[in-house]
């Protein structure tokens, strides 16, 4: 519906003649719903002229993320490079402060030890945020935190929460079906004692699930989910999701499964409400369930 508009000619007090515009209603339903006008007209303030200036607003509901594969590909393609520049970035501030304040610092500088791993991740994950922000707000003009799903759902935060602890529960059932593996995996020599386990349980618990979901049920999601659907989006992002989880656990097909498995509870979640505010409470529940048996298995589990 747009207004067509006519002009009568009734006089001041002083004999000028001054413009009135009536709205009459047409039918022009064939034209299309982002190109009608709204159905009101706005004084626009400083004119003097009432309706001399129009504003048009936006009819229906708003456009969904306009990312494409070549955006994915790109986030890819300095995927590597972001992982290098964080490296840099964490190593180097370590000297540059030993070397302003003449102090050796009790920070490990070891790629080997927990606290410096986390700091690279968090410096790496920041990195791949941004970019992507950049993509959605910047290359497609969209506002990022709908965009990218971060959307209120019906159901309590705690409902969620618990499906997390649920989904942890279960991962250990099948994990013991499983054949074992033989061997520590990577993952345990990152764990010297308790203060590591707190570092990485920290990331674990209230970082990662944020961006990882952001990354993954949001970016990548909605990427295939537009060109391909949802089905085919929930399987991709959980296979990829594996994979950088997969070098903590030394490439073992049973814990890459498992993580899948993981991802593919996560992708419903997102695909079922349209939002990542769901999936990312079940990771963090699922992370804080790993963790409390992580601490629950005491000095046994801490590398020799």
């Amino acid at each position: 519906m747009s207004y067509e508009q006519s002009l009568t000619e009734p006089r001041d007090r002083c004999g000028t003649i001054t413009p009135v515009i009536h709205q009459q209603p047409i039918d022009d339903s064939d034209e299309p719903d982002d190109l009608r006008p709204a159905p009101y007209l706005e004084e626009a303030s400083g004119y003097g002229v009432p309706g001399g200036n129009f504003e048009y607003a936006p009819v229906g509901p708003a456009r969904p993320g306009g990312w494409t594969f070549i955006d994915v590909a790109l986030l890819l393609i300095i995927a590597l490079p972001a992982q290098l520049v964080a490296v840099a970035l964490c190593m180097g501030s370590l000297h540059v402060y030993e070397w302003l304040t003449g102090v050796e610092s009790t920070f490990p500088a070891s790629l080997a030890d927990a606290p410096m791993v986390v700091a690279v991740q968090i410096v790496w994950w920041t990195l791949l945020i941004a970019f992507i922000y950049g993509v959605v707000t910047i290359r497609h003009g969209l506002p990022f935190l709908p965009a990218i799903g971060l959307r209120s759902v019906n159901r309590p935060p705690g409902a969620y929460l618990l499906g997390g602890i649920l989904l942890a529960v279960s991962v250990a059932v099948m994990g013991y079906l499983l054949p074992e593996a033989p061997g520590r995996m990577p993952i345990q020599d990152l764990i010297d004692d308790r203060e590591s386990l707190l570092v990485l349980a920290f990331y674990g618990v209230l970082f990662a699930p944020v961006v990882e979901e952001i990354v993954f049920r949001g970016f990548l999601y909605a990427a295939i989910e537009r060109a391909k659907g949802p089905l085919l989006a929930v399987l991709v992002t959980s296979i990829v999701f594996s994979l950088p989880h997969a070098w903590q656990y030394g490439w073992r097909w049973q814990n890459v499964l498992l993580v899948t498995y993981v991802g593919v509870v996560f992708g419903i979640a997102r695909a079922r409400t349209g939002s990542i505010v769901p999936s990312t409470l079940l990771h963090v529940g699922y992370n804080a369930t790993l963790f409390a048996g992580l601490f629950a298995a005491g000095d046994k589990l801490f590398a020799p």
